[in-house]
């Protein structure tokens, strides 16, 4: 068993966290360390970064005013989820939210399957295709997303499965200049309003952490969201990050 440091370093960071979930929290450490850092799923690093920089990191959400949002009954979808980040830990703390973790990468959608499955979270499942083929009967109240495209790609690609009035959540280390007119008139374009930017005390190793809150507020304009392919070759959303 891979040794992690003291509840007391979780404890300190999240007060009001169940602690009834560590041991679940900390076997899907294990997890990670063991399985998805060797498959390069995340980067190469010792327990105790794990668990700041992937662990407690993707449970910012539950330590600010969007706390809220992960209300009973609530459904997420994780964008690009990779090794499960940040939509298993929040699995986890809250188990009357569902999660849908989008991932078209073969094999990271097996190990989220697997995963899942192992620490026995019902409220979590898999969508193993591109994020424009997802055709759910319920769209979203939000979508997360830690580690996917860049900003702009991103919102566009969240339309897919987030409802009008839905919430989207972006981690992100420092706020952007979404007063840059191209920038401020594509975010009118898809239908967004920048409900606030919340930053967090972390762990020194941690560096600035925050989280962009932006709220699905009108109609995205006509053509949007336009297919991967076409997003990727829009300059604008390539240099705005």
């Amino acid at each position: 068993m891979i040794h992690f440091p003291d509840l007391k370093t979780i404890e300190a960071w999240l007060p009001q966290l169940d602690r009834a979930k560590i041991p679940l929290l900390l076997q899907y450490c294990e997890i990670l360390f063991s399985q998805a850092m060797p498959a390069g799923f995340i980067g190469d690093c010792d327990p105790l970064t794990l668990l700041q920089r992937h662990l407690l990191d993707s449970l910012l959400p539950l330590t600010s005013p969007v706390n809220d949002l992960f209300s009973e009954g609530a459904y997420f979808c994780d964008l690009g989820s990779g090794a499960g980040l940040p939509g298993i830990p929040l699995a986890i703390c809250r188990p009357a939210v569902q999660f849908t973790a989008i991932e078209a990468s073969a094999r990271r959608a097996a190990f989220l399957k697997e995963t899942a499955a192992r620490l026995g979270l019902n409220n979590f499942v898999v969508f193993d295709k591109e994020i424009e083929l997802f055709k759910p009967r319920r769209l979203a109240d939000g979508v997360i997303y830690r580690a996917f495209r860049k900003p702009l790609a991103s919102l566009e690609l969240a339309l897919y499965a987030l409802r009008p009035q839905g919430s989207a959540l972006y981690f992100r280390a420092k706020p952007l200049d979404f007063n840059q007119p191209q920038a401020a008139r594509r975010l009118q374009e898809l239908g967004y309003q920048i409900a606030a930017f919340h930053t967090f005390a972390t762990p020194a190793e941690l560096g600035s952490r925050g989280i962009y809150h932006f709220v699905r507020s009108g109609k995205a304009a006509s053509g949007y969201p336009r297919p991967w392919r076409k997003i990727a070759r829009d300059e604008l959303c390539e240099q705005f990050a």
